[in-house]
């Protein structure tokens, strides 16, 4: 059985567009709260996983370590995390919320579960469940 593969049922092309309609629905879930929807990504990973190394946090959330730098240096200016090296290894960059971002991420996560149901509102609980395993598998 040959599947003909055309632009616009690429696998490559079905991502790019999830993820623009996905990036879109959560900017419009946390653009009131004065912040990007990638900022919002990093309080949601700094808010569960507690104070973690620049290395660290580029990898949880999937961004390389130029744009990172630009991101925090943002969210450090906006007084939401804060930066210092780590007193083992002065290479290392650690960042942890302020008590700002830790406010702030507190709204952040408690958006999160109802702005995933709104997005994935079209697929049954089942569906949305094999959506996301099948994308960590990716």
């Amino acid at each position: 059985m040959t599947i003909e593969i055309t632009p616009q049922n690429c696998i490559f092309h079905l991502l790019a567009k999830a993820s623009r309609a996905g990036a879109r629905h959560w900017k419009s879930e946390v653009s009131d709260l004065g912040i990007t929807a990638v900022q919002g990504k990093v309080l949601i990973f700094l808010h569960t996983h507690g104070e973690v190394t620049a290395s660290e946090l580029s990898e949880l959330i999937a961004l390389d370590s130029a744009t990172l730098t630009g991101l925090i240096d943002r969210l450090v200016a906006m007084d939401l995390v804060a930066r210092h090296t780590k007193v083992d290894d002065r290479r290392a960059v650690l960042i942890r919320l302020t008590d700002n971002g830790q406010e702030l991420s507190e709204t952040v996560y408690k958006r999160m579960l109802p702005a995933n149901e709104k997005f994935l509102h079209d697929f049954s609980d089942a569906e949305a469940a094999m959506l996301k395993d099948m994308l960590k598998r990716l």
